[in-house]
C-alpha cells in the first residue's frame, strides 16, 4: 500500500507519517537498510511533530542496532526510555505504542529482559489508559517466541 501512495496529495503531516512508515517497513520488516537510510536523511531535514520525532528515534535505534552500531543504539535507547516517562500522547496511541514495542523489542534483542519487561509494563500502563491492547498482543507474541528460543538454546 505504500508503494501505490502518492505523497503530493497527503497534508505535511500525513506525508510525515508515510515516510515514517516506509521507514519502518525498510527496517523493521525488509531489513533494507540502504533503502531506509535514503528515507532516514529525508526524514531527519523534516520538521516533525513530538510524536513522530520520537518514533523516528526509536526506529533509528533499531537502524543502527541492525548496524550493529551499539553505542548511538544504545545512547538513543537511554534517551528515549527517559522521555517515555515525561511525555504522554493521547490522540495518537498507534505511534505511541509502536514507540514501546520498539523500545521493548530492542531489549530483548539485546536480551536484556528485566528492562524489556519494564518498556512492556510502562506500554501496559499506556494502552489500558487508552483501551487499546495491540502493543499486548504483539509483545507478549515476540516474548513467547524469544522466551522459547533462549529455553530451548540452553537445553540443547
Amino acid at each position: 500500500m505504500l508503494a501505490n501512495a502518492y505523497l503530493n496529495q497527503f497534508s505535511h503531516d500525513e506525508q510525515n507519517d508515510y515516510l515514517l512508515l516506509s521507514y519502518f517497513h525498510l527496517v523493521m520488516l525488509k531489513l533494507d537498510l540502504t533503502q531506509a537510510h535514503a528515507i532516514q536523511k529525508k526524514l531527519a531535514n523534516r520538521q516533525l511533530g513530538a510524536i513522530q520525532a520520537t518514533f523516528f528515534q526509536t526506529i533509528t535505534m533499531f537502524y543502527y542496532h541492525l548496524n550493529e552500531d551499539g553505542c548511538r543504539a544504545n545512547s538513543i535507547f537511554s534517551k528515549l526510555s527517559q522521555q517515555q516517562n515525561q511525555t504522554d500522547f493521547p490522540q495518537q496511541v498507534g505511534l505511541q505504542m509502536g514507540i514501546f514495542y520498539l523500545l521493548a523489542e530492542f531489549q530483548l534483542q539485546n536480551q536484556n529482559f528485566s528492562v524489556a519487561a519494564q518498556m512492556a509494563a510502562d506500554g501496559i500502563d499506556v494502552a489500558k489508559i487508552n483501551s487499546t491492547t495491540q502493543f499486548l498482543e504483539n509483545f507478549i507474541g515476540n516474548l513467547l517466541r524469544w522466551g522459547s528460543s533462549i529455553i530451548t538454546s540452553r537445553l540443547l
